[in-house]
């Protein structure tokens, strides 16, 4: 009674943890491909929400979790979009207890662990598909502790995640290979054909491997903080919340090492038994490729966390029992005082005000407005279309970003730039950027107002 009572107060705590606003400008991208798909009762193929790219070819690889995103905004709102964020986030952390279950007995060490692993999680949880791929690893990384029982469950499991986040579905395809690779009494025919078959119905989303390889073809130099790899974040001006994830990644790999080297120089036979563990735990590298994995590192790692436990002395378990407890500690007020947390979507006010300005005079057209507010907007009014959004496959070495970014770099007027597009709107905060509107005769602000303007061509 005692355990389920701790457990229920564990969960309870991890669904404030993963309680973010909205904040991100992709979410919107992705729930008005919901909107589209419910609307129009087929996939989109070609872009139609943008006048830059309008009619270019474009896959939608995560249309699933659109359109998941669309009906639960149908039954709550956005305020149940956010708690249904929150619930992924307790969802991956139960997952990573019943893992832990699967290797070893739960100790206060475990639950240590495990709760560092939800705070450094829940630093970058944002309001996107992303999160698919922590929760589908975890449940992934649970079916195949029972391989043996569960076998048959991957190809329709890797169908769902194929509909939900089919460009990270590879990831999991990998993991499985590695997996089977790793036991040698695991690659039969018959488990060849289980490899085979799931990735096969992880291609069955509508876009075929298009949807499947899409991170490796999509050079997203835009987000360059997001697919960059690390030391490239690292060198360049950071958030603070950027900041601190990178240090919470610092301090696991920390601890994972000092565990590596704690079995190695003790257990060195462990290796040998736990190949697919010991690999996986190569996985700490993976923001070295990409920022956006930094997610996965302690999810890949656990296993090799869960066996070493049991492997050291009462001594180095109790020492790093309080150290990951007073980490733990640090990361709690970190993410509480550093990130925010409740429902709805962050700073929407302003915006909503914007939106009710326009509704209101009827003012529709082409829209330049920035990238993270692109999809807002044509979530919002979409009978309007947008400059660019954050959909960077779109618009990465195209004429597009070339003439965006001489315009950034104040070679070309945004006057030049707003009349090559044929845009007939502006919505923007106050920027250098947009000094040349002011001394246009061809354009006028009609809008001021929380450090939003709107600007229309005369």
């Amino acid at each position: 009674m005692r355990n389920r009572i701790l457990l229920s107060l564990f969960l309870l705590a991890s669904f404030f943890l993963f309680l973010h606003p909205i904040d991100s400008g992709d979410f919107f991208h992705h729930i008005i491909t919901g909107r589209f798909i419910m609307e129009h009762g087929s996939l989109p193929y070609n872009d139609t929400f943008t006048f830059s790219a309008y009619g270019k070819p474009w896959t939608a690889h995560s249309w699933g979790s659109g359109l998941l995103y669309y009906l639960v905004y149908q039954l709550a709102g956005i305020p149940g979009v956010t708690v249904f964020f929150a619930a992924l986030g307790v969802a991956t952390v139960g997952f990573l207890l019943l893992l832990a279950k699967k290797y070893t007995q739960l100790s206060t060490f475990i639950y240590a662990f495990v709760c560092l692993a939800g705070l450094l999680l829940s630093l970058y949880w944002p309001s996107r598909p992303l999160v698919w791929a922590s929760l589908l690893s975890c449940v992934l990384l649970f079916l195949l502790s029972m391989y043996k029982k569960y076998h048959y469950v991957l190809p329709v499991f890797f169908f769902v995640w194929g509909l939900l986040y089919g460009s990270s579905s590879l990831l999991g395809i990998a993991m499985l290979g590695l997996f089977l690779l790793s036991k040698k009494d695991h690659w039969t025919k018959k488990n060849l054909l289980i490899f085979v078959l799931s990735f096969g119905t992880s291609c069955l989303n509508g876009y075929g491997l298009r949807s499947v390889f899409f991170g490796l073809f999509d050079s997203s130099s835009l987000q360059s903080q997001d697919w960059f790899p690390i030391y490239t974040v690292v060198g360049q001006q950071m958030l603070p919340a950027v900041t601190y994830r990178i240090l919470g990644y610092s301090v696991w790999v920390a601890l994972v090492i000092v565990l590596l080297l704690q079995v190695y120089r003790n257990h060195k036979q462990f290796f040998k038994n736990h190949v697919f563990e010991s690999l996986l735990v190569v996985g700490i590298l993976a923001p070295f490729l990409s920022f956006r994995y930094l997610p996965l590192v302690p999810i890949v790692s656990l296993p090799f966390i869960f066996l070493s436990a049991q492997l050291l002395t009462k001594k180095m378990t109790r020492v790093m029992a309080w150290t990951i407890a007073a980490v733990c500690l640090v990361f709690f007020l970190i993410r509480f005082s550093h990130y925010p947390t409740g429902v709805g979507i962050q700073d929407e006010r302003s915006l909503t005000d914007v939106v009710r300005f326009m509704k209101q005079y009827r003012i529709v057209g082409n829209v330049f407005v920035s990238q993270d507010l692109g999809s807002y907007v044509s979530w919002t009014m979409p009978e309007s279309k947008v400059f660019y959004d954050t959909r960077d496959d779109l618009f990465t070495k195209t004429a597009v970003f070339r003439d965006l970014t001489a315009v950034t770099t104040g070679s070309v007027p945004i006057t030049q730039l707003l009349d090559r597009y044929e845009a007939t709107i502006v919505i923007g905060r106050p920027n250098p950027l947009f000094h040349p509107l002011t001394k246009s005769p061809r354009w006028k602000i009609i809008y001021f107002k929380d450090n939003y303007f709107v600007a229309v061509r005369r």
